[in-house]
C-alpha cells in the first residue's frame, strides 16, 4: 500500500525533527488544519510545523510540498501558506517550503519562491538549497 501524497515527506521531518529537539537545534512541531464535527476543514491551516530554533530563538514555519512530477507548480504554495510564511519571514523568522520531486529535496526560503511557474532541478539548484536527507537545519540526524 502507498502512502497519501506528502506522507513520506512528513513522515521523514518529523523523524528529523525528533533529531534536532534530542540535539538541541530545535523544537518543532507538526500543525493540523481544524475539522468541523462532521470532519470538513474550517479555514485555512497554519504552515505544516512550527518551531523555534534554540540557538537563536527565531520562530521556523515551514510549509512541506512533494510531487511525483520532475517539475513542481508553485500554485501548489496557496495563497494564505505563502502568506503565514511571509508573516514569519517579515517578523525575523526562518520560513522555507521543503520541496520534495524525484530528483531530491529542497529548502525554498519563501521570498525565493516564484509567483507563479513551476521548479525543477535547475531553478532550484538557484533558489533552493538541496538537502541531505530532509536536514534543513544542518542540525542532528
Amino acid at each position: 500500500m502507498t502512502m497519501p501524497r506528502g506522507a513520506a515527506l512528513e513522515l521523514d521531518l518529523d523523524t528529523q525533527h525528533h533529531a534536532y529537539h534530542r540535539a538541541g537545534v530545535a523544537r518543532m512541531w507538526r500543525t493540523y488544519a481544524q475539522r468541523d464535527f462532521r470532519g470538513r476543514y474550517i479555514g485555512d491551516a497554519p504552515p505544516d510545523y512550527l518551531g523555534v530554533l534554540y540557538a537563536t530563538g527565531q520562530c521556523v514555519a515551514i510549509e512541506a510540498k512533494s510531487t511525483q512530477a520532475p517539475r513542481w507548480s508553485v500554485a501548489n504554495l496557496h495563497l494564505h501558506q505563502r502568506r503565514d510564511l511571509e508573516a514569519v519571514r517579515l517578523a525575523g523568522g526562518v520560513a522555507l517550503v521543503v520541496l520534495r520531486i524525484p530528483a531530491g529535496t529542497w529548502a525554498v526560503p519563501v521570498d525565493r519562491v516564484p509567483s507563479r511557474g513551476t521548479l525543477g532541478v535547475e531553478e532550484l539548484a538557484v533558489v533552493g538549497r538541496r538537502l541531505v536527507g530532509v536536514d534543513w537545519a544542518g542540525g542532528a540526524r
